[in-house]
């Protein structure tokens, strides 16, 4: 019987230069990566410094990424979370002059229910100095239907999975990012990008976007918004007719899921409704029904819970949210989007701590935001509020 094997066709060895080839695109790739290793790692450094550090916060892109690395490396005492309209409000630099402990901005643009839900347990699982928490209602409760995180969004970059159990290598993933991810790149970039503008003689608020200022100077921002939430009398009278009611509380479960989370803890948790133009410009705006829900549902947990929990409205016709009125220039208040600025933050902080006030705010220190938790009338003040929104939309 013939040997089959002796009739295959030997296999050729491959030439020389091949294997040459191969060894130095290995050397080439493998030194690339070092470098851009070591670059990074070298901006990354800057990241943490006090004169930057705030910088980045307010940065619009690659915040999922950095943010629960950045929170465990400074392990501030007060950490803020909501979406862009957060992200824009508080300059974490002087959030902590003003409130004389440090402070950390972890909101990101387009921030999620799930998201915020779980940047808070990351941030909550890693660091024992966190004593207060600020958590935005709009970014926990307006998009129930959404999906649950965008783009970005890596569960193993925190320090714990969803049920709350420790996540398998997060120091290699983190690793990995901070050195050679495209965020790494792209967050490096922007950063160098804006310390160059500040060694060349501009200002924090010239270089973060966050600082941009609505011009007036064309009349009010936009038209009135429409749809089944927009408040009516009727709407107004019905929401107050069932104010001691949840409904359906399915778009609550995040908001319930952050909330299970601080009654575990000895903290102070002020969760706060947006104060968008009251025109509704950027409208993010809470329906009068869920803002009663909410606040029951506190009041309900307030009696369990380990944390001191506020709830502050600031999201209705006051002084700030009628700039557009008394104001034909460029705005304080507002950015171009209608986000609020970092002056906003610092009025929000001044009432929520009872912290001073910033100079020349006289005239919204009379009405600009309640503890609803504390409030005497609660009802009464939200049915007045709405009311007065109704007559502004009217108006316009």
């Amino acid at each position: 019987m013939a040997d089959i094997h002796a009739s295959a066709e030997p296999t050729a060895d491959s030439p020389p230069w091949a294997r040459r080839f191969l060894r130095i695109f290995a050397l080439v790739v493998g030194c690339t990566a070092l470098i851009v290793a070591a670059i990074n790692l070298l901006v990354f450094s800057l990241i943490t410094r006090p004169e930057y550090a705030a910088i980045v916060q307010m940065g619009d892109g690659w915040g999922r990424t950095y943010k629960p690395i950045l929170h465990d490396i400074l392990k501030p005492r007060i950490a803020i979370f909501g979406a862009s309209w957060t992200r824009d409000a508080f300059d974490a630099d002087e959030i902590t002059k003003l409130l004389g402990k440090s402070a950390f901005n972890h909101a990101v643009s387009g921030g999620l229910p799930y998201e915020n839900r779980r940047f808070l347990q990351s941030a909550l699982a890693a660091n024992p100095d966190l004593d207060t928490v600020i958590l935005n209602l709009n970014s926990l409760l307006l998009r129930p239907g959404a999906v649950r995180f965008n783009y970005g969004f890596d569960e193993a970059l925190l320090n714990v999975n969803a049920k709350g159990e420790p996540n398998d290598f997060v120091g290699a993933r983190r690793a990995y990012a901070v050195t050679l991810s495209g965020a790494a790149i792209g967050l490096n970039i922007d950063l160098l990008y804006r310390i160059a503008r500040l060694a060349n003689g501009e200002t924090k608020q010239d270089v973060v976007s966050s600082y941009q200022r609505r011009d007036f100077e064309g009349g009010k921002p936009g038209a009135p918004p429409t749809g089944a939430d927009v408040p009516t009398p009727a709407i107004i009278d019905d929401a107050v007719a069932h104010a001691g009611e949840t409904g359906d509380i399915r778009y609550m479960a995040e908001f319930q899921a952050a909330l299970d989370l601080v009654c575990a803890r000895n903290l102070s948790v002020y969760f706060y409704l947006t104060p968008n133009l009251a025109d509704g410009w950027g409208s993010g705006s809470m329906p009068l029904a869920k803002k009663f829900a909410v606040l029951n549902v506190l009041k309900a947990r307030a009696f369990t819970c380990k944390a001191h929990l506020a709830f502050y409205d600031f999201d209705y016709p006051n002084a700030v949210t009628l700039e557009y009125t008394t104001n034909p220039g460029l705005s304080l208040y507002y950015r171009p989007d209608g986000h609020p600025r970092p002056t906003v933050g610092m009025l929000m902080a001044a009432r929520m701590f009872g912290a001073a006030w910033p100079a020349g705010s006289e005239s919204v220190q009379a009405d600009f935001g309640i503890d609803l938790m504390t409030a005497p009338d609660p009802i009464g003040w939200l049915k007045t509020r709405a009311e007065a929104q109704v007559a502004v939309w009217a108006k316009d």
